[in-house]
């Protein structure tokens, strides 16, 4: 799996010479079956070999033995980032994008059905087209006459909105009449 994501023979030799390789490659695969992007996977794995080269000089010798490392990596790679915070917060976010991946390769190391809790839940994409309402009734009640042409039809869904009073759904003229205006054929020149 770590080809799929490292191109170097290099980069996967160095990956493959950690003590933890086995459970990197293993979480790179869990990874992958999840829908991770790559960048999530290009930005974690340096942080786990890191980890697993502390771990070694702080005397783990096994995935349990270094659960005990995990706070004083943490705390060693925010003294390396020199402090550059503008605030708590920040840091926050930083110690934990370093710590997190380091616990999940763990967890996974030593128990047998681990799985990642939660995580994000996938969002819809934004302009993928709605379902048409497709009773007249609904247009002419909210002002909009019948379309007539496919841009008029789209001009006025895509400006229909609940209204503050939540009696149902109003159409901004302004938008049907643009479009309207907007798809009157061209004279030839």
């Amino acid at each position: 799996m770590l080809t799929h994501y490292f191109i170097k023979p290099s980069t996967i030799d160095r990956i493959r010479a950690s003590w933890l390789a086995t459970h990197i490659e293993r979480y790179v695969e869990r990874l992958h079956t999840r829908g991770y992007a790559a960048r999530s996977v290009y930005r974690r794995v340096p942080v786990l070999c890191a980890f697993a080269e502390f771990a070694r000089a702080h005397g783990a010798r096994d995935p349990a033995d270094a659960q005990a490392c995990i706070e004083a990596f943490v705390a060693s790679r925010v003294a390396r980032h020199g402090g550059t915070w503008n605030s708590a917060r920040a840091r926050a976010g930083y110690e934990c994008a370093i710590r997190r991946p380091v616990r999940q390769l763990l967890q996974l190391a030593l128990e047998a059905d681990f799985q990642f809790a939660g995580g994000r839940a996938k969002r819809p994409f934004p302009f993928r087209p709605q379902p048409r309402d497709s009773s007249p009734t609904r247009r002419t009640s909210a002002g909009c006459a019948p379309p007539r042409s496919r841009t008029t039809r789209i001009g006025c869904a895509a400006s229909r909105t609940i209204s503050p009073s939540g009696t149902g759904p109003r159409c901004n003229s302004w938008t049907v009449r643009r479009s309207r205006r907007s798809c009157k054929p061209r004279r030839p020149a």
